[in-house]
């Protein structure tokens, strides 16, 4: 379960209290790699006493085993716009605060199958481009992520919780079936599990070969750019022909690799949409945004190149 840990390693553990963050609290305590863990938990103050209590929970679980404990409170009432994304984003920069302060090698969060299931039929519903159906990412080696859970089952979660008598909290909001996520979960999987009682490990399978297809596509589309693209400090060049002569799916990632390259933010649809049509008409002259700090332009030469360039400030 933990092929990326080493022995003795310090980990930061995000444990909200619920049994996906206990399982993963009691997986790493029984292990033979003897992690220094560090418990951290959030109190986004979202259920009144509930989280409070969760918070007590958390507090003395980390206290019964001897490992530090680490605690944000959260004014949810400060966040402007999405909740959920605004939470997310608090949570990721305090677990990285403490893995700093602590010197730590990883950060550990308890995503499981489940989560990844749906994270990806969340995505399906939006009409998500192919970078959407990259879900749940295992480990980041750049910020130091590690989700080691990502290939269990929530059922095989809970049966071990029942079968070793471990306490959790029990968030009730996870019920409301108001929001998005909680309907795919509570309504959507147990449609699909009454056609396939297998489903979840059906979808696991399919994901994975859905991953090798993505690595292959990203790989293709990181060649076509280092064999076609020019590169100088301040714009990418590359020959408009040799880009039409593609198909259109395989210019849209051209396209949209491009400005992952160059630009915080991720491309729309429409944004997509509008440089593959400025693209295909072929003007010389004519002029696109891309981004908030580039522009592409179609260049009048004896090659009729695509410029895409550094805005001046």
């Amino acid at each position: 379960m933990f092929e990326n840990l080493s022995k003795n390693q310090k980990v930061i553990v995000g444990v909200s209290g619920g049994p996906d963050s206990v399982y993963l609290f009691n997986q790493l305590l029984n292990s033979d790699l003897k992690p220094h863990i560090i418990v951290a938990h959030i109190n986004h103050q979202t259920r009144g006493k509930q989280s409070e209590n969760d918070a007590i929970f958390v507090k003395e679980l980390a206290a019964k085993h001897d490992c530090i404990f680490e605690y944000l409170k959260l004014d949810f009432q400060k966040f402007t716009g999405n909740f959920e994304e605004n939470a997310r984003i608090s949570r990721y920069d305090f677990f990285e605060r403490i893995r700093q302060k602590h010197q730590a090698d990883w950060i550990l969060t308890a995503h499981h199958l489940n989560d990844q299931i749906e994270t990806i039929l969340f995505q399906m519903s939006r009409g998500a481009e192919l970078d959407g159906f990259k879900g749940i990412t295992e480990i980041d080696y750049q910020k130091k992520i590690y989700r080691p859970l990502l290939n269990i089952e929530k059922k095989e979660i809970l049966k071990y919780l029942k079968q070793n008598k471990h306490n959790y909290r029990v968030d009730e909001s996870n019920s409301n079936n108001q929001f998005s996520r909680n309907r795919i979960r509570n309504m959507i999987i147990p449609e699909f599990e009454k056609i396939n009682p297998n489903f979840v490990k059906t979808f696991s399978s399919s994901f994975q070969n859905l991953q090798g297809m993505l690595e292959f596509a990203s790989e293709s589309i990181e060649q076509w750019i280092q064999n076609n693209c020019q590169l100088t400090d301040n714009y990418y060049s590359f020959n408009l022909q040799k880009f039409l002569e593609e198909s259109l799916t395989v210019q849209k990632l051209i396209i949209g690799k491009l400005f992952k390259m160059l630009n915080s933010k991720g491309i729309t649809k429409h944004q997509i949409k509008e440089i593959i049509k400025t693209l295909n008409q072929n003007k010389a002259g004519r002029v696109k945004e891309f981004g908030p700090d580039h522009q592409l332009k179609i260049i009048k030469n004896t090659k009729r190149e695509v410029v895409i360039e550094k805005l001046l400030e």
